[in-house]
């Protein structure tokens, strides 16, 4: 198990990608809803690390690409379409973050203001509230 930012992350994967991925999350990742949301097991936004999001083209109801997005527009990731991605690409997209402090920064800070790693809590609280009202 690896404790990052006092999270717990379990998924033996997550924990070797860790040792490769220090400055910059991406272990480039697909944005599908359990990949980045606060409500999955183990998100993206858990790590509160920048991230390069590659959403797939052909995901249902376009759910990946609306996701990078949401995400990206909190300032926690950078996008790049599939349909754009190349070796030069990519290499540009990590060099602009880990060459620039005060976005890796502002990164890390919007991934830890998006992140709720107690969310399923949250809800299912909110749930159990609404079922000994009625």
């Amino acid at each position: 198990m690896l404790n990052v930012s006092n999270r717990a992350i379990t998924n033996p994967k997550i924990t070797m990608v860790s040792g490769i991925a220090t400055q910059i999350i991406s272990f480039v990742a697909s944005s599908g809803f359990s990949a980045i949301t606060p409500i999955a097991a183990e998100p993206i936004a858990a790590w509160a690390k920048p991230a390069i999001l590659i959403p797939l083209k052909d995901s249902a109801q376009d759910h990946q690409r609306k996701n990078a997005y949401e995400y990206a527009h909190m300032g926690a990731a950078i996008v790049i379409e599939e349909e754009n991605l190349t070796p030069h690409v990519m290499l540009a997209e990590i060099k602009k973050v880990l060459g620039n402090p005060e976005l890796t920064k502002k990164m890390k800070e919007a991934a830890q203001r998006f992140s709720r790693i107690d969310a399923g809590e949250v809800i299912a609280r909110e749930i159990l509230k609404l079922g000994t009202n009625h």
